[in-house]
C-alpha cells in the first residue's frame, strides 16, 4: 500500500496546476488507467522498494542516464544492455539505468552501471529536474510511461540534451509517441520502418537512422543429431509476435513431410492477454509432436538452440529489427520473415 501512495503522489507532483492542455490531461488519465490501477500490467511496481538515494558522481566521467521500459530477457532490453557496455567501454562513463520494475536481466544491467528503479527518483518536480541536471545525456530506450510525463512535464526546466532511441512502430494517433518526440532533442529509430512512423506523426522531428549493434559471436559447436530439419520461432508469446501463423503453416504441412521436421516454439508471455493467447496456441498445436515449447531462457542456452537449427522463422505483425533475426543472420541460419520486418530492407 505504501508503495502505491507513492506512485500517486509520485504522478500528482509533476501534474502543473489544472492545465488547459488536453494532451497532459489524456497522457495522465491514460496512464494511470493502464500501469497505476492494473495489478497485472508490467509496469506494477510492488515488488520494487529499493528506495535507494541515487548519488550522482562527480569526477571527470560523463554521467548517463539510460532509461529502459524493462529488465526482461526480451530484445529491447537485451539491446538497451549492450548499448550501456558500449557506453562503458568507449566512454568511461558513469551509467545510471533507470527502469519501472525488477527483471531477468536486471543481474547483467549491474555489471554495467548503477540500476535503480522510477520509485527511487525524486517525486517533488523540483527535486526531479535538479536531478536531471546533474547529467550529461539522458537516453530513453524504447517507451517507458512513466519517465516521458515527468519529461514532457519539465522539459523548459532541464538543461540536460535529451536522445529518444525508439524500437517501436508508433501508431499515428498514439499519445506517447507525440510526447517523445515534443521532448527529445534527438530521436534515433532503430529502422526505417520506426523512423517512417516518427514522420507519419510529426515530419519535422529530428531523426537519424542507428540500428542497434551486436558482439560478433563465433558459433560454439555442439553435439547433435541433424535427422531432421529444426526451425526455431523465438519470441514473446503474443499477438504482435503472431506465433499462431508458424502453427497454421505446421497444421498445414503434409503429415509424412512434418515428420522429417522438429518445431521449437521458444518465449513466455509477459502481460495478462498473453497467457491467453499462450492457452490459444497451445490448443492449436495440441497433438503435434513435433512442436516443443521452451520458456523463456539466457542467451547462453538458446544460443545452443540456434546452433543446431537449420531456419529461423519470425511471423512478427511488425517487427523494427528484432534481435532474433539478426542473429540468425550472424549464425548463417535460413530466417523466412516478411516484408513488416524491418531485416527485409537489408535482404533486398
Amino acid at each position: 500500500m505504501k508503495i502505491f501512495l507513492k506512485k500517486i503522489l509520485y504522478l500528482l507532483e509533476f501534474l502543473p496546476k489544472m492545465p488547459d492542455d488536453v494532451f497532459q490531461l489524456k497522457l495522465f488519465r491514460n496512464h494511470m488507467r493502464k500501469v497505476i490501477f492494473n495489478r497485472d500490467n508490467l509496469y506494477f511496481l510492488d515488488n520494487c522498494n529499493n528506495n535507494n538515494t541515487i548519488n550522482v558522481q562527480e569526477n571527470n566521467k560523463p554521467n548517463i542516464m539510460v532509461i529502459t521500459h524493462d529488465f526482461s530477457n526480451t530484445g529491447a532490453p537485451k539491446v538497451t544492455l549492450d548499448l550501456c557496455k558500449k557506453l562503458k567501454e568507449i566512454y568511461d562513463a558513469n551509467i545510471y539505468i533507470v527502469g519501472p520494475s525488477n527483471g531477468d536481466l536486471k543481474e547483467e544491467f549491474d555489471k554495467y552501471g548503477n540500476v535503480f528503479y522510477i520509485s527511487d527518483l525524486p517525486s517533488k518536480k523540483e527535486n526531479f529536474v535538479e536531478f536531471c541536471n546533474k547529467f550529461n545525456l539522458i537516453l530513453v530506450s524504447s517507451l517507458s510511461n512513466e519517465i516521458m510525463l515527468c519529461l514532457y512535464v519539465c522539459r523548459n526546466f532541464i538543461k540536460t540534451p535529451i536522445i529518444w532511441y525508439t524500437h517501436e512502430i508508433h501508431k499515428k494517433d498514439a499519445m506517447l509517441p507525440k510526447l517523445g518526440i515534443r521532448v527529445s532533442d534527438l530521436i534515433l529509430c532503430v529502422s526505417p520502418l520506426v523512423e517512417k512512423s516518427i514522420k507519419n506523426i510529426d515530419k519535422n522531428a529530428k531523426t537519424q537512422l542507428l540500428m542497434y549493434g551486436l558482439d560478433d559471436i563465433i558459433m560454439p559447436v555442439y553435439p547433435c543429431s541433424k535427422e531432421k530439419v529444426i526451425f526455431l520461432c523465438i519470441g514473446t508469446l503474443n499477438k504482435r509476435k503472431n506465433q499462431k501463423l508458424f502453427a497454421q503453416a505446421i497444421k498445414m504441412m503434409p503429415e509424412k513431410l512434418r515428420e522429417k521436421c522438429k518445431f521449437y516454439i521458444i518465449g513466455s508471455p509477459l502481460q495478462k492477454e498473453d497467457f491467453v493467447y499462450e492457452t490459444e496456441l497451445n490448443i492449436m498445436t495440441s497433438g503435434i509432436k513435433e512442436v516443443e515449447y521452451i520458456p523463456n531462457i539466457p542467451q547462453k542456452e538458446l544460443f545452443e538452440y540456434y546452433n543446431m537449427s537449420d531456419c529461423i522463422v519470425c511471423t512478427s505483425v511488425q517487427d523494427p529489427l528484432p534481435i532474433v533475426v539478426t542473429h540468425g543472420f550472424m549464425f548463417s541460419k535460413i530466417s523466412v520473415i516478411s516484408k513488416a520486418i524491418g531485416q527485409a530492407l537489408l535482404c533486398e
